[in-house]
């Protein structure tokens, strides 16, 4: 939860305050044709910038491997 300085309230963060917290160049995990809530709940499933890195290295490698 971040506060809303404009309405002095508490609120989610976007998928754009999720990236910047988590490290991200914002825009870096947006992908054509998905909804916020989906990029939302991607993010949230994310433990940390190695992991997510590690697990895309393991997918480019095996799509290099099968051509």
């Amino acid at each position: 939860m971040i506060l809303n300085l404009h309405s002095s309230s508490m609120a989610k963060p976007n998928a754009n305050e999720k990236e910047h917290a988590m490290g991200f160049h914002i825009g870096t995990t947006v992908m054509q044709g998905i909804f916020e809530r989906t990029h939302q709940q991607i993010l949230g499933q994310v433990m940390d910038l190695n992991y997510l890195t590690w697990s895309f290295s393991l997918l480019l490698v095996k799509q290099l491997c099968l051509g």
